[in-house]
Formats: C-alpha cells, structure tokens, sequence
C-alpha cells in the first residue's frame, strides 16, 4: 500500500515514505471465531480497514532528522536497551530490545542515538496520521500504528472497476482474506493479534 521512496518536502512524512508491514483488507463474510463478534453478534462486513505499522520507527525518524544517519547501523536507545534498530544493524544481528553492549558486541560500527526524549517520535507519529486521515476516518493504536477507514475510497474503486479487473491490481503489502475461516488469537507476540485457525486454509495475496 505504501513504498519508501525518499525524503518528500521538509516535512518528510509522506504517505510513500512509510515502511509498511500490512494491509488487512475484509470483504467478506467473516467472522470473529465461530460466535461472530463479541456475544456473538456477526461482525461488521461492510467496512474496510487499513491498518499501518511503521517499521523501524524510532530509526527512520532519526534517519529523517539527519540524513547522515541513513544506510548506517543505527539504533536507537533507551535506559540500556537498543528498543528498535534498522536493517542495516538487524543484518549484523542486532535485535529489538537487546541489551547495548550485546549489541556493540556483535555490531562494532552501530551508531546509538538516545531515544529517551519521546517527543520527535511523538511530532513524527502526528505527522503520519494527518497524512493517513486524507484517506478517510484515522484511529491511532501507539506512536507507529494506525486504523484507517477507507470503506469509502475502496467502494468507489471497486464501483469504478471492470468485473475481474481486481485480480491483475497491484498491491504492496499484504492482504489477507480468510474467506469466513474462523480467527483465534495468537497473542504471543502482540494481544492484539488474530489468525487464521490451526488447520484452516486461508487465501494470501
């Protein structure tokens, strides 16, 4: 859905500068476990949500605020832990929430930034929702995640194109329709997380 291409104005945010991970698209009859939603009830069908997650967002706003920083390992920390790092670091094996000297340790070049002054981070986030929000209705989960309601934009797509046209679209992220399959949570990695049930064949595109 969106594609870093570089540095656009001086405001550096917009939409095609954002790393993002998914795009989850419902359009179909789905519903939340085998009861539907909560008590039960079918879930809403008839809205459609992008949902947004900046990758490396501590990093690429330093990245942003000194272009001198980007292509070099970085990471970004806080009290002792470097709490987000880019690519470039991951590739020497530097992780989220590593600990400073473990992570000097396996990347001797890495640059450290303190990320303990939350508020460029929080000027950031507010930047990418104002860009999101000119897509339709925006609701933010943290400083890198955000809802968008593009129900509309997306029924005015779908109304403007040719019957079967929809399968050659391009599309940057992923999309995943479950088909009515039903979704339990996998709350492991994040509480907020649902996938599809052990055992059911859902659709990747």
């Amino acid at each position: 859905m969106a594609e870093p291409v570089g540095t656009s104005g001086e405001e550096g945010w917009e939409l095609e500068q954002l790393h993002t991970r998914t795009a989850h698209a419902h359009d179909g009859p789905h519903t939340h476990g085998h009861g539907g939603g909560e008590g039960g009830h079918p879930c809403d069908v008839g809205r459609v949500l992008a949902h947004f997650d900046v990758d490396c967002f501590y990093a690429q706003a330093e990245e942003l605020r000194n272009p001198a920083l980007a292509g070099l390992p970085l990471g970004v920390t806080q009290k002792y832990l470097v709490v987000t790092c880019n690519y470039a670091a991951r590739a020497q094996g530097v992780t989220k929430l590593m600990g400073i000297q473990q992570a000097q340790a396996k990347c001797p070049s890495l640059v450290l930034v303190s990320g303990e002054d939350l508020t460029p981070y929080r000027a950031a986030s507010q930047q990418i929702l104002s860009v999101l929000q000119r897509y339709g209705p925006a609701e933010k989960l943290g400083l890198d995640e955000v809802w968008v309601d593009i129900t509309t934009q997306a029924s005015s797509r779908l109304a403007a194109s040719p019957l079967g046209s929809l399968a050659a679209a391009g599309w940057i992220g992923h999309v995943h329709m479950a088909g009515g399959a039903p979704l339990v949570s996998a709350s492991a990695t994040r509480p907020m997380d649902l996938r599809v049930q052990s055992g059911v064949i859902g659709v990747m595109v």
